[in-house]
C-alpha cells in the first residue's frame, strides 16, 4: 500500500454507464468466487440481521472492512486471479487494525444518528400512523393527503442523509486499505469524489435502476429465476464500486 492519498479526477457522466459493464466483467471472470463470497456475505448479514439491536451495530461496524477486503479481491480478479473466501477477510489481516475499526465506528455513529433522527421526526406522529394502518379501509382522502405531507419531506430528508452517508463511505474502505489513508481523510476524499462526478454517478444510478426494477419484478413473479438474477446482479453493483474507484482516483491505468 502506498503512502500519498490519490487526488480524485473529474470523468466523463457516460463512465457512469461503463462501470456496470465493468463490473460485470469482473464478475463473469470469476463467477464462483462471487458466488461464494456473496452467498457468505448473504449469511453473515442475515445472522446479524436476527440479533436484535446488537447484531445490526456489529455488521454497521465490520461493514468498512469487509468492503475493503472484497476491494483487494476486485483487484486480484482484475489480475487475472480468482476471487477467495480469504480476499473477502483481507481487511482483518491488516496492521494496524485500528483504522479500519475506526472507520466502522464512523459507519455506526452515522447509523445511530439517523435512526435517532427517524425517531425524532416519526415519534410524534406515531399515534397517527398507528390509526391509520389499523384500519386503511376507513381513511378519508383528507387523511391520505395529510399523512403525504406529513411524512414524504421526514422519509426524503431521510433518504438524503443515507445518501450523503453512502457518498462518504464509497470509496473510504478502498482508500485505507490500498492507499493508508487515514479515517477521516478517507471519507472526506471520498465524498470529494462523488461530489465532482455526480454527472457520472447519475447515470450509474440510472443504469443500475435499469437493472434493478426489472429484476425485482422477476423475482416476484418467478422467484427461482430472480434469485438467480439477483445473484449476478448484487456481485455486479459491488465490482462495478472497484470499476469508478479505478476510474476516479487512477486516470493513468485502464479500467
Amino acid at each position: 500500500m502506498g503512502a500519498v492519498t490519490p487526488t480524485p479526477r473529474r470523468v466523463p457522466a457516460l463512465n457512469g454507464f461503463r462501470w456496470i459493464f465493468g463490473g460485470f466483467t469482473l464478475v463473469f471472470h470469476s463467477p464462483f468466487g462471487w458466488l461464494k463470497v456473496t452467498t457468505l456475505w448473504f449469511l453473515f448479514s442475515l445472522f446479524c440481521g436476527v440479533i436484535p439491536l446488537m447484531g445490526p451495530l456489529v455488521f454497521s461496524l465490520l461493514f468498512p472492512t469487509l468492503f475493503a477486503g472484497l476491494m483487494t479481491g476486485c483487484q486480484a480478479v482484475e489480475a487475472g486471479r480468482s476471487l477467495t473466501i480469504q480476499h473477502l477477510l483481507n481487511g482483518f489481516r491488516q496492521k494496524p487494525i485500528q483504522p479500519y475499526i475506526t472507520l466502522g465506528g464512523f459507519n455506526v455513529l452515522g447509523e445511530l444518528l439517523i435512526t435517532a433522527l427517524l425517531v425524532i421526526w416519526v415519534g410524534p406522529h406515531m399515534a397517527e400512523l398507528q390509526s391509520l394502518s389499523s384500519i386503511p379501509d376507513a381513511v378519508s382522502p383528507e387523511q391520505a393527503q395529510t399523512f403525504i405531507d406529513t411524512f414524504t419531506p421526514i422519509f426524503l430528508g431521510i433518504a438524503v442523509l443515507e445518501m450523503l452517508l453512502l457518498v462518504l463511505f464509497l470509496y473510504a474502505p478502498a482508500l485505507l486499505i490500498f492507499h493508508s489513508t487515514p479515517p477521516v481523510q478517507s471519507l472526506l476524499t471520498s465524498g470529494k469524489a462523488c461530489m465532482i462526478n455526480t454527472p457520472a454517478f447519475i447515470a450509474n444510478g440510472v443504469g443500475l435502476a435499469a437493472l434493478v426494477v426489472p429484476t425485482a419484478f422477476v423475482s416476484f413473479r418467478v422467484p427461482l429465476l430472480g434469485a438467480l438474477l439477483v445473484t449476478v446482479l448484487a456481485p455486479t453493483i459491488a465490482a462495478s464500486v472497484y470499476v469508478s474507484y479505478r476510474d476516479i482516483f487512477k486516470p493513468h491505468e485502464t479500467i
